[in-house]
């Protein structure tokens, strides 16, 4: 990487190996900069939803799941820009969508898909647990 700091692949890789070792600062760090070299680059946003998450910033992994969604260019889903309110209208979304990917290609199991449903599985069951103790 210090021969080429423009390598978005190299970043990527780093932010990989940073969440391999439970550095998940450093790991959203070199994510974000593989999105400010790349935007297109779509595995690096399920990468900063897991790190997200395993922050508990749930939101921004909501967001980024959003963008890897919409990246997958699946016709007849909408867009997560469209207008909705609440985070659990929101997550519901994220949830429909994310089952129309897994059944578009019924035959094989895309582990992308199932770690995004895992993301959203974590980060709600997380909030359950949250609000029944508040």
């Amino acid at each position: 990487m210090q021969q080429n700091p423009s390598d978005h692949e190299a970043w990527y890789a780093l932010g990989l190996k940073q969440q391999e070792n439970e550095r998940e600062d450093q790991a959203i760090r070199a994510l974000a900069k593989v999105i400010d070299l790349d935007p297109d680059y779509r595995p690096a946003y399920l990468a900063l939803a897991v790190s997200y998450t395993n922050e508990a910033v749930y939101e921004k992994a909501r967001v980024m799941l959003g963008k890897w969604i919409d990246m997958a260019h699946i016709t007849g889903m909408a867009s997560e820009s469209d207008d909705m309110s609440g985070s659990a209208q929101v997550h519901e979304r994220l949830v429909e969508r994310l089952i129309d990917m897994a059944r578009s290609s019924p035959e094989e199991i895309d582990p992308d898909v199932q770690i995004a449903l895992g993301v959203l599985f974590n980060s709600s069951e997380v909030s359950v647990i949250w609000c029944d103790a508040v």
